[in-house]
C-alpha cells in the first residue's frame, strides 16, 4: 500500500462530528474557550447531536463559580437572550457580560433569523483592576480579543452549525413538556428537584418522574448527574482547579458521592481521568 496516498473521509461523515473535530482543533491550536448556544426553541439540536452538548457551557472556573448562585445564573440567561437579540443587528461583535467577562460573539442563522450564537470567552475586562477577585485574575486572558483572527476562524464553525440546523428535522417543543424540561435541566441541573419541576410545569411530581423516565430511559436524578459529570469533565480537562473545587462547582455537595458517580459513569476516578485527558490536549 502506498503510505503517501491521501486519506479521504467518507462523504457521509456526520456534520456534528465535523463540528466537534473543528472545535477541538481551535481549542487545542489557538487556546480558544468556545461555547455554542441556541435559542430555546432550537435546543433540540443538542438532543439530536448529544456530542455537542459539551460545548453548551463556558469552560471557565470563574464562570462556573458565578453561576453556582442561581440569581447569577438567571442574569447569565438574560445576557444570552440579549446577545441573541443583538445578533439581528451584527453577525459578529465583542461584548461584556454582567460578571465582567469580555467575549467575542458570532451569530448562527437560519433563513436570516438568529437561532443561536458561538461565544469565544474568557478575556479580561480592562476596566476591572487586578486584585479584585483571585479566581477572576487567574481565569481571564489578559490580552486583547483577536477580532480579525476570530472572524476568520469562527465563521466556518458558524456555517457548519447553520448547516446542522438546516439538516436536523424540526421539532416543535413548545407543547412537549419533556423537551421543555430538558431545556430547563440544561441550565439548572446543578440544583433542581422534582418538586420544583412539578410546580414550574404544572404537573404532579409522580407524572414528571414517570414521564421523564419513560422518554429518557433514566431517572431525573441520573440524568442531572450525567450533565454534572459532563461539566466536571470539561473543568477537569480545561482548568487546573482541584478535584474538590470541581465537585462543588458543578453542583455536588458531597465529595465522596461525586467520586462514586464519576467513577460509575466513566470507569475511573476524576484524577485519573484528568491525567489521561490533559495529556491529550
Amino acid at each position: 500500500m502506498d503510505n503517501d496516498r491521501p486519506v479521504i473521509e467518507p462523504k457521509n461523515r456526520k456534520i456534528g462530528d465535523k463540528i466537534s473535530s473543528y472545535t477541538e482543533y481551535l481549542k487545542k491550536e489557538y487556546g480558544l474557550a468556545i461555547s455554542i448556544h441556541f435559542a430555546d426553541k432550537y435546543n433540540y439540536v443538542f438532543y439530536c447531536e448529544k456530542n455537542l452538548l459539551v460545548y453548551n457551557v463556558h469552560i471557565n472556573p470563574y464562570c462556573f463559580k458565578m453561576k453556582s448562585n442561581r440569581k447569577n445564573r438567571q442574569k447569565c440567561l438574560r445576557c444570552q437572550k440579549l446577545v441573541l437579540h443583538h445578533c439581528w443587528e451584527c453577525e459578529s461583535f465583542v461584548g461584556r457580560c454582567y460578571a465582567g467577562v469580555s467575549e467575542y460573539i458570532c451569530g448562527i442563522y437560519s433563513d436570516g433569523e438568529p437561532v443561536g450564537f458561538i461565544s469565544v470567552s474568557g478575556y479580561r475586562d480592562k476596566n476591572i483592576p487586578f486584585g479584585q477577585n483571585n479566581l477572576y485574575d487567574e481565569s481571564m486572558k489578559d490580552e486583547e480579543i483577536p477580532v480579525q483572527l476570530l472572524d476568520t476562524l469562527i465563521s466556518p464553525l458558524g456555517l457548519m452549525l447553520e448547516r446542522l440546523v438546516s439538516e436536523t428535522p424540526l421539532i416543535d417543543i413548545g407543547d412537549d413538556v419533556y423537551f421543555r424540561i430538558l431545556n430547563y435541566l440544561n441550565e439548572h441541573h446543578a440544583d433542581v428537584s422534582v418538586a420544583e419541576l412539578a410546580e414550574r410545569f404544572c404537573f404532579s411530581r409522580s407524572y414528571i418522574s414517570h414521564m421523564f423516565k419513560k422518554r429518557s430511559g433514566c431517572t431525573l436524578n441520573t440524568y442531572c448527574n450525567m450533565l454534572k459529570i459532563k461539566d466536571a469533565k470539561a473543568l477537569l480537562k480545561e482548568s487546573n482547579i482541584s478535584v474538590t473545587e470541581v465537585a462543588y462547582s458543578v453542583g455536588f455537595n458531597n465529595f465522596s458521592y461525586f467520586i462514586t458517580i464519576f467513577k460509575t459513569l466513566t470507569g475511573v476516578t476524576p484524577l485519573v481521568w484528568r491525567r489521561k485527558n490533559q495529556l491529550k490536549s
